[in-house]
C-alpha cells in the first residue's frame, strides 16, 4: 500500500517517483517512471495553493499546445489527468534528453561562435515548425533555461506553458515571459513570431557574453551587447537585426532568419541602411501611470542571482600563473600600462580600500593582466577565454584597476559593478556593494546618454536584490525609491522595470498598500 503522504498515492498507481526536480507552494515537477518502466516528466499543479488562477490557464494551455505537436525536438504530451482527490492537475511529458543551456553555463561551458550558431540554427528550425502551425504557435518564454542541449549538440525546446495561438490572442494586458529575454512589444501583450526571434537572440547573447541580457545596458530600447561579446562582424549584424526593438525591422520569419544566418550576404530589406543612426534613447519624464502599470505587472516575483564558491577554480588558476597567458590572449596588442594616479588623496583612498576590502588569500599569487583602463577591463570581461563559472582573474584585475585609478569615480563604480558579475564568493561582497551604493548612487557623467547613471542603477539593483533576499525590505525601499523617482529619467527602460520589480516585491513582503506608497511619489 502506498504511503498517503507520497506523490505516488495521488497518481492512482500509474507512476512511480524517481526524482523531485522542482517544488513550489502551488506546483512541482517530478521525474517519474510509468508502468512500463519508461522515464517521463510529471508536472503537478496544486489547486489549493494557487495564488493566481492564470497559472491554471497556462498549465492547461501547455497540455493543449503539446497535444497537437509532433516533432523530435519538442516534448510529447503523454497524459493529462486530475489526481484521486481532484485537488491537483497532472501533466505527463516525454523526458527530453540533455541539460538546459543555463545548466551548461553554470558548469563553466563557454561556447564558441560556431557552437552558438549551431544552437541558433536548430532553434530557428524548431521555431519555424511552431510558427507554421495553423494557427501559428508563439513560445513567448524562450530563454536559456528552456533550451536543452545534449552532449553532442542536439537542441530541443521545452516549457510551452506560455505558448499562444495567434488565432486566439488574449488582448493587451497579459504579460508572460522572462525579463531580459522579452522584446518591448511583449510588455504590452503584443507577442508575435518576431517576439520569439528576439528572445532567441537574447539567449544567444547570454551564451556569448556569459551574463544575462538583463544585466547588459540598453540604449533606449536597444540592447547594447557589442562591447560584451567577441564575434565576427557578420554574426553581430545578424544578432542586431534579431534584437531590433521594432518587430517589423526583425527578420520576417524564423525561416528567413535561418537563411540570413547561413548566408552572411543576405540582406533584410526591412532594415534601415547600415550607416543609419541608432534609435535615440527615450527619456522618461516622471513615472506616472506607466510606473504604476509596471509595478502591478511585476508583482512580487523576486529576481535571484547566486554566487559560486572560489574553491578549486582559484587554486587551479593560481598554479604557476596559468591564468595570465589565457587572459593576455584576449587583447589584440600590448596593454596601455598608463601611469597610476598619485597624490595624497589617491594614496588615502588606496590605503582605506585595501584595509576594508582585502583580496582573498587564494588570489595572492594569481597572475592577471596589468589592466589600467576601463576599456581594457571591458575587453577582458567580454573575452570568453578569461571566463569560468567563478572568474578570479577578472575579479582581481578589476580590484587592481581600482587601486590604479582610485579618483576616477566612474572607473571605480563600474569596476565594482562588474566585479559583482564574476560569481565569485567574496566574504566582503555585500559590504563592498554597500560602499559602492553609498558613494556612487548619484554618479553623473557629462555625456548626453548617461552611462554613469546606468552603472549607479545597476549597483542599486544588485544591492536591493541582496537586501530583499535578506528580508531587509525597509533598507531596500529608500534606495529603490531614490533611483525610480530621482533618476528615473536618466536610466533605461529595462533597468526601470527591474528596479520597479524589486520595489514592488519589497512592498508586497511588507504587506504595504502598493498604490498608497506610489501616490506619495511626485508624479509629473
Amino acid at each position: 500500500m502506498h504511503d498517503a503522504s507520497l506523490p505516488e498515492a495521488r497518481w492512482q498507481g500509474r507512476y512511480q517517483l524517481q526524482q523531485t526536480l522542482a517544488e513550489h507552494p502551488d506546483s512541482a515537477t517530478y521525474r517519474v517512471q510509468n508502468a512500463a518502466g519508461e522515464g517521463q516528466i510529471l508536472k503537478e499543479l496544486r489547486l489549493a495553493g494557487l495564488s493566481d488562477w492564470k497559472r491554471l490557464e497556462l498549465f492547461e494551455r501547455e497540455a493543449n499546445t503539446l497535444r497537437h505537436l509532433d516533432h523530435s525536438g519538442l516534448p510529447k504530451l503523454l497524459d493529462f489527468f486530475r489526481d484521486a482527490d481532484n485537488t491537483r492537475f497532472c501533466l505527463v511529458l516525454e523526458d527530453m534528453p540533455g541539460r538546459s543551456l543555463l545548466e551548461w553555463l553554470a558548469e563553466g561551458w563557454r561556447p564558441t561562435e560556431g557552437e552558438v550558431k549551431d544552437i541558433a540554427a536548430q532553434s530557428l528550425a524548431l521555431l519555424d515548425y511552431l510558427h507554421r502551425r495553423q494557427p501559428p504557435i508563439i513560445h513567448r518564454d524562450l530563454n536559456p533555461s528552456n533550451i536543452l542541449r545534449e552532449a553532442h549538440g542536439r537542441i530541443s525546446l521545452i516549457d510551452l506553458g506560455a505558448a499562444q495561438h495567434l488565432l486566439h490572442p488574449e488582448g493587451g494586458r497579459t504579460v508572460v515571459g522572462t525579463f531580459g529575454y522579452m522584446p518591448p512589444e511583449q510588455f504590452s501583450g503584443q507577442a508575435g513570431p518576431a517576439s520569439d526571434l528576439y528572445a532567441l537572440a537574447a539567449s544567444l547573447v547570454h551564451l556569448l557574453s556569459g551574463r544575462s541580457p538583463a544585466k547588459l545596458p540598453l540604449d533606449g530600447l536597444r540592447l547594447r551587447f557589442g562591447p560584451y561579446v567577441m564575434i565576427s562582424p557578420a554574426f553581430e549584424r545578424w544578432l542586431s537585426v534579431m534584437l531590433d526593438p521594432d518587430p517589423k525591422q526583425r527578420y520576417a520569419s524564423a525561416a528567413e532568419a535561418l537563411a540570413a544566418l547561413q548566408n552572411p550576404e543576405y540582406v533584410n530589406t526591412a532594415r534601415p541602411e547600415a550607416g543609419s543612426a541608432p534609435e535615440k534613447p527615450r527619456k522618461i519624464r516622471g513615472l506616472g501611470v506607466a510606473f504604476v502599470g509596471a509595478l502591478v505587472i511585476l508583482g512580487h516575483q523576486a529576481y535571484q542571482r547566486g554566487y559560486a564558491p572560489v574553491g578549486s577554480q582559484i587554486r587551479t588558476a593560481s598554479r604557476s600563473g596559468q591564468a595570465a597567458p589565457e587572459a593576455q590572449a584576449c587583447f589584440n596588442g600590448p596593454l596601455l600600462q598608463a601611469e597610476p594616479q598619485s597624490g595624497p588623496e589617491a594614496e588615502a583612498f588606496r590605503a582605506d580600500f585595501a584595509a576594508r576590502f582585502p583580496l582573498p588569500p587564494e588570489l595572492g599569487k594569481l597572475a592577471v593582466p596589468p589592466i589600467t583602463t576601463l576599456d581594457e577591463l571591458n575587453t577582458l570581461w567580454r573575452c570568453p577565454k578569461s571566463r569560468g563559472h567563478a572568474d578570479p582573474v577578472f575579479f582581481k584585475a578589476a580590484g587592481q584597476l581600482i587601486q590604479h585609478s582610485p579618483l576616477d569615480e566612474v572607473l571605480v563604480a563600474e569596476s565594482i559593478y562588474l566585479m559583482q558579475g564574476t560569481q565569485l564568493h567574496y566574504p566582503q561582497r555585500e559590504v563592498l556593494l554597500d560602499f559602492a551604493v553609498e558613494n556612487y548612487h548619484d554618479l553623473k557623467s557629462p555625456s548626453e546618454w548617461d552611462s554613469a547613471a546606468r552603472v549607479a542603477a545597476g549597483l542599486v539593483l544588485d544591492y536591493s536584490q541582496w537586501l530583499n533576499r535578506q528580508a531587509d525590505f525597509e533598507s531596500a525601499k529608500p534606495w529603490l525609491q531614490y533611483m525610480l523617482t530621482e533618476r528615473g529619467d536618466e536610466i533605461n527602460d529595462h533597468q526601470l522595470q527591474l528596479l520597479s520589480h524589486e520595489y514592488a516585491y519589497a512592498l508586497y513582503k511588507k504587506k504595504k498598500s502598493l498604490l498608497g506608497e506610489l501616490f506619495d511619489f511626485d508624479f509629473d
